[in-house]
């Protein structure tokens, strides 16, 4: 059965890339298992059309959940003053954007690593701030009324990158440049809900599925990659020893 699938792999990728590439991965697969290329192609064969049939199925589910995040119907009213509007704490945006958000899932499929995702929230949550996505809300030192930050303050300003992940600070901004002066950091921040759900759509269970098996095949190609690589190079390796 592996064999099978790993034939039909390959028939694929001639199918799809050509000759030159996939000669040397069905060479490499042949190889490793003994077997001849037209051995491998008759394996593959049944698994062509099941392939492409779930290839389709799988596009469709993805166009589907895309679709329903179009549609997402809000219980607020985006237009409504900040206040009046359900909030969420910076560090549950953070949190959310992360772990829960398309953004951070889309950002875990092409880098791989979670904490590379972190690593980014702070800058994608000061964007939305600079475009005016999200209204973020916050407190001035010794002071206990909230006021909303303009967008111009982040052109000067960003989130700190330690204090937003733990909800027992209160500060959460900081200034990029230090030689700046009087300007606010400000403490107890806080966003509209439907802000940040408008500007940063949940995932859906298939879409999470989707990265985390895209991030599983990247890690297996550079397994295989590797695999070759060192391969080739101890073939190479006897050949130029048995020619001496």
């Amino acid at each position: 059965m592996c064999l099978a699938m790993l034939a039909a792999l390959s028939y694929l990728g001639q199918q799809i890339f050509g000759d030159v590439l996939a000669k040397r991965v069905v060479f490499f697969v042949a190889r490793f298992f003994g077997v001849t290329e037209d051995h491998m192609i008759a394996a593959a064969s049944p698994y062509v059309i099941p392939g492409a049939i779930a290839g389709l199925l799988l596009f469709f589910m993805y166009r589907l959940s895309h679709w329903r995040l179009r549609r997402t119907v809000f219980t607020e009213d985006p237009t409504a003053f900040p206040y009046t509007l359900q909030q969420m704490s910076v560090t549950k945006i953070a949190e959310y954007l992360a772990n829960e958000s398309v953004w951070g899932w889309n950002t875990y499929a092409r880098l791989n690593i979670k904490h590379f995702v972190k690593d980014l929230v702070p800058d994608e949550m000061r964007r939305a701030g600079v475009e005016g996505q999200v209204r973020f809300i916050g407190t001035e030192p010794n002071q206990a009324t909230s006021v909303p930050i303009d967008m111009a303050y982040w052109r000067v300003a960003v989130f700190d990158q330690v204090r937003i992940w733990d909800s027992r600070n209160t500060a959460f901004t900081e200034i990029r440049n230090r030689s700046t002066v009087g300007i606010v950091i400000y403490e107890n921040g806080t966003a509209p809900q439907i802000d940040v759900l408008k500007t940063w759509p949940r995932a859906s269970r298939f879409r999470r599925a989707f990265a985390r098996s895209f991030v599983a095949a990247k890690r297996r190609w550079y397994s295989m990659a590797g695999a070759w690589s060192a391969l080739t190079y101890k073939i190479k390796g006897r050949h130029h020893d048995h020619h001496r």
